[in-house]
């Protein structure tokens, strides 16, 4: 068995072109060249394909069944090209895969429950593409998973309530879908090793699960712009650095202050007098930074009713010179930790 390595290469022109016969290769890795066309459904007689690269091409057409015949296929990294057509079930035969990676492409269709077969998956990615329907409650038995991300996609329904199972999860993105429903406190009570959640830019409604708050890993917590709404829970883990809650307009209470970056803007929310500022991400942005929420800044007075409307630049700026002390106290005394920012 001879692997198959051409990464790197700038390699121009059609991949069936480029590749010959070799069908005793179990690594394939032509990632980041300039090769278009499709995949070739005859790949699928690689009857030894533990390893397929083919990120950062420029590859279209649809993922072929014929691919199902990798019984020892481990990785998978198509992403970024500009696949099309819809996801076949019948790769759930792929029992030994690890990782599945086809982000920012054009695919379309829902997910398949077949996939549910995957037992040791570790990290599963398709986001950014135009995949539809709900999530599959199938995949609760992907209990080996690490990270799973399916944002940027038109994904809707509710989030399973059956992914408790995921007892190793570490990152979950299902970010800018059009998921609904409420957050059952019992979803998140297996997921220990959590770190990063971000549910940003959807429809979920109800009140914040106390165990969502409570992940002892867990750092950053997206949940802007959904229709949460009561009083916060009380207790939030000593290791959040950024919470995002802003634009769910029904909810209130006070939050404690700590190392974390607090986005209340748009919300009945507001921190204790320890830290007065509140702090609003731009409309678009995916990580937090303190040069982006600086011009978004404004004064933040505790309340129970939350806000009739959002404050705009224009208001910001009619009270920069209220604040602008305040911001440069607070920029001297913060560090970097990873996209967030935690205040000293």
């Amino acid at each position: 068995m001879l692997p198959f390595p051409l990464a790197r290469q700038q390699t121009c022109g059609l991949l069936a072109a480029v590749v010959q016969c070799v069908d005793k290769s179990w690594i394939f890795h032509v990632s980041l060249n300039q090769l278009s066309g499709t995949l070739p459904s005859e790949f699928g007689a690689w009857r030894y394909l533990s390893f397929f690269h083919a990120q950062y091409n420029n590859l279209s057409g649809s993922l072929p069944p014929a691919y199902c015949a990798w019984m020892s296929l481990d990785w998978l990294d198509v992403r970024d090209n500009q696949l099309t057509g819809t996801l076949p079930p019948q790769y759930s035969s792929w029992s030994a895969l690890t990782i599945f990676s086809a982000g920012s492409n054009s695919l379309r269709g829902t997910l398949p429950p077949t996939y549910k077969n995957w037992s040791a998956l570790t990290s599963f990615d398709l986001s950014t593409n135009n995949l539809t329907g709900s999530l599959p409650f199938e995949y609760s038995s992907l209990v080996s998973l690490s990270m799973f991300d399916v944002s940027s996609n038109n994904l809707s329904g509710t989030i399973p309530v059956q992914y408790a199972a995921w007892k190793n999860i570490v990152n979950v993105r299902l970010d800018s879908n059009s998921l609904s429903g409420t957050l059952p406190n019992s979803l998140f009570g297996g997921w220990t090793f959590v770190v990063d959640i971000n549910m940003r830019m959807n429809r979920i409604i109800g009140t914040i699960p106390p165990a969502l708050l409570a992940r002892p890993a867990l750092q950053k917590l997206y949940l802007g712009h959904n229709m949460f709404a009561g009083t916060m829970p009380s207790t939030i883990a000593m290791s959040v650095v950024l919470l995002d809650l802003q634009n769910n307009s029904g909810l209130v209470g006070t939050l404690p202050f700590r190392l974390m970056l607090v986005t209340v803007c748009g919300t009945g929310v507001c921190s204790t007098a320890s830290l007065p500022l509140q702090y609003c991400l731009p409309p678009n942005a995916a990580e937090l930074t303190l040069t982006q929420v600086a011009p978004y800044a404004t004064t933040c007075t505790p309340s129970n009713e939350p806000p009739q409307s959002t404050a705009t630049p224009s208001a910001i700026n009619s009270t920069a010179g209220n604040t602008s002390s305040s911001q440069q106290s607070l920029a001297r005394g913060t560090r970097s930790i990873g996209a967030a920012v935690a205040f000293a």
